[in-house]
C-alpha cells in the first residue's frame, strides 16, 4: 500500500467519531455528485441528447426513457451506497468486511423472523405513511410544503413508470432495481456505516440507531414519506443491533421492496392506492393485529438472538 494512503488510513482510523462522520459525510457528498454525473451521461450515451436535453428528460420521462433511468438509478446506487460505504470502511477498520459485518452469517431462524416481521409490519407501516401525508406545515412555510408536493408527484410518477412492466424480464429487473441494489447498499451505508459510528459518537446505541434512522429517511428527500421510513429506519437499526450481522437488516429491507413489486406486478394495471397499500390505514382490525404480531414477533427475535450469544453460537 502506498505510504501516504497508510499514514491517511491510519489517521482516519485514529481520529475521533466525529471527525469519522465528517469524513463519512465528504465521501457521501463526493460520491453523490459523481454518480448524478454518471446518471446524466449514461442517459446522453444512450439516447444520443445533450447535457441540457438529459436534464430536462428525468424532469419529464416517458416510457421509452425508464431502461436508460433504470440503469442510470441502478449505477447510482452501487456508486453512492456501496461504494462509499465500502471506501468508508476501507479507511475506518484494517478489514472493511469486518466492519461492515458482511462475514457474519444469521441463523436461519432469525432470518424467518425478520420474513414475517416485515410481512405483519405492513399495515402498522401503512398507517405512519396515513398519518405523515396528513401533515401540514405552518402557513408560512406554504412554498416549501408546495414544493414538496410536486417532488412527492414527480416521485410517484416516476416510481409508477418503474413498476408498471408487463413483462417477466422487466419484473426481474425491477427487482434487481428497486429492491435488491438499495436494500444492500442503503443498509451498508445507513447501518454499517453511520449507525456504528453515531454510536460510537453518542455512546449510546438507541441514539445511534435513532439518528442513522433519520438520516436514511431524509436522504430520501420525500417529505410525505418521512415518517414510515423513519420507523423502518429504526426497526432495521435494531435489527441490525441484535443480531450483528448487516445481512438481516438487508433482508429486512429487501423483503419491504420486494412486496411493492412483486404486488404492482401481479396487480397491473392499477390507479390510485392498492389494497395493499390500504391496510391499517384507518386504524381498523388489521392495525391491531398487525402491531401485536409484529411486537410479538420482534420480541421473540431479540430474546432468541440473545440466547445464541449467551450460548455462544
Amino acid at each position: 500500500m502506498n505510504l501516504y494512503l497508510s499514514k491517511f488510513r491510519d489517521f482516519v482510523s485514529g481520529s475521533s467519531a466525529w471527525y469519522k462522520l465528517l469524513f463519512v459525510c465528504f465521501l457521501v457528498l463526493v460520491f453523490f455528485m459523481l454518480t448524478g454525473i454518471l446518471g446524466l451521461v449514461t442517459i446522453m450515451i444512450s439516447h444520443g441528447l445533450t447535457l441540457q436535453d438529459a436534464a430536462s428528460l428525468l424532469n419529464n420521462p416517458g416510457p421509452a426513457d425508464i431502461p436508460a433511468l433504470k440503469l442510470s438509478q441502478a449505477l447510482q446506487t452501487i456508486g453512492l451506497f456501496i461504494g462509499t460505504a465500502w471506501l468508508a470502511a476501507f479507511f475506518l477498520s484494517p478489514a472493511a468486511g469486518t466492519y461492515l459485518t458482511i462475514k457474519s452469517k444469521p441463523s436461519f431462524f432469525s432470518l424467518f423472523l425478520v420474513v414475517l416481521s416485515m410481512i405483519i409490519w405492513i399495515p402498522t407501516v401503512n398507517f405512519s405513511a396515513a398519518i405523515n401525508a396528513r401533515l401540514n406545515l405552518p402557513e408560512s412555510m406554504d412554498f416549501v410544503e408546495n414544493e414538496m408536493e410536486a417532488l412527492r408527484n414527480s416521485y410517484n410518477q416516476l416510481t409508477e413508470l418503474f413498476l408498471n412492466t408487463g413483462s417477466v424480464t422487466g419484473f426481474m429487473v425491477n427487482i434487481i432495481v428497486m429492491a435488491i441494489l438499495p436494500a444492500v447498499g442503503e443498509e451498508l451505508l445507513f447501518r454499517g456505516v453511520f449507525q456504528r459510528l453515531l454510536t460510537e459518537w453518542t455512546r449510546n446505541i438507541h441514539w445511534g440507531i435513532v439518528l442513522a434512522a433519520l438520516l436514511f429517511s431524509f436522504f430520501h428527500f420525500e417529505f410525505f414519506g418521512f415518517l414510515p421510513r423513519f420507523l423502518l429506519g429504526i426497526f432495521f437499526g435494531y435489527l441490525f443491533a441484535w443480531t450483528s450481522s448487516i445481512w438481516v437488516p438487508i433482508l429486512a429491507h429487501f423483503t419491504n421492496n420486494f412486496i411493492i413489486v412483486c404486488y404492482s406486478f401481479y396487480s397491473q394495471p392499477t390507479t390510485g392506492p392498492s389494497p395493499i397499500e390500504e391496510l391499517g390505514t384507518h386504524a381498523d382490525l388489521f392495525l391491531w393485529i398487525s402491531l401485536a404480531g409484529g411486537i410479538l414477533v420482534s420480541a421473540l427475535l431479540f430474546y432468541y438472538e440473545k440466547s445464541r450469544r449467551f450460548s455462544g453460537k
